[in-house]
């Protein structure tokens, strides 16, 4: 399972 903090984080990249 990948980390919460990656996809976390990816997802604020997304959003920003």
């Amino acid at each position: 399972m990948l980390h919460d903090l990656s996809i976390y984080k990816y997802m604020l990249h997304l959003t920003l």
